[in-house]
């Protein structure tokens, strides 16, 4: 399959490594890769899909919505920035993207686990995830030509936790890039549409 990968973070990275071993990937992102797009704007995803060509597969792995605090302390600037940066960027590339995907193609979405296990503190992302999961849900009905689209959660990835000083997780659920790259791999070889696959599967 040709297969684009966006987000060269920790988790894309570790993916677009894993499928290049049986696929042809190419990798994008804002600063590098094989193709630059920002995902907050408009016409640089439209630029991207005019760059890209024909694909039979994307995998949309952006977005942190970084906003931890207490619900109550959050502005509605906050709650619409969660939502702009992991929710919108990436309903943008799917419905910019369904009319440029080959017959037959997919559509990998970023979720979390966060909307299934909330913790303190993550209201804003938590809402988010469960939009995401909403979207794909929902818009799995509407493909056409027997596109698919599928979202991953993934859980806490040891290498970024330890990049942030974390060595001693407790309780926490922490999955390596590497495994949650597997997910991600389900989504593209699988047959499922409109599914939820968590990489806590694969521990």
């Amino acid at each position: 399959m040709k297969i684009i990968v966006v987000g060269m973070g920790v988790i894309g990275s570790a993916v677009a490594d894993l499928l290049d071993t049986k696929h042809e990937v190419r990798r994008a992102s804002r600063s590098g890769g094989d193709l630059r797009v920002d995902a907050r704007s408009i016409d640089s995803i439209n630029a991207f899909y005019e760059s890209a060509g024909a694909f039979d597969a994307l995998l949309i792995i952006i977005g942190n919505g970084k906003v931890y605090t207490p619900f109550w302390e959050l502005t509605p600037e906050d709650y619409t920035f969660a939502y702009a940066d992991r929710v919108m960027t990436q309903i943008n590339f799917v419905r910019l993207g369904v009319r440029r995907i080959n017959d037959g193609g997919s559509f990998t979405l970023s979720s979390g686990f966060m909307n299934k296990t909330p913790m303190p503190g993550f209201c804003a992302i938590t809402s988010s995830n469960g939009a995401i999961d909403g979207f794909v849900a929902g818009a799995a009905k509407d493909m056409p030509r027997g596109i698919r689209i599928n979202g991953v959660s993934a859980t806490f990835v040891r290498e970024t936790m330890e990049a942030r000083g974390m060595t001693e997780f407790g309780n926490l659920e922490v999955v390596s890039a590497a495994k949650t790259a597997l997910a991600y791999q389900a989504a593209v070889e699988g047959k499922e549409t409109g599914q939820d696959i968590s990489s806590k599967v694969f521990l």
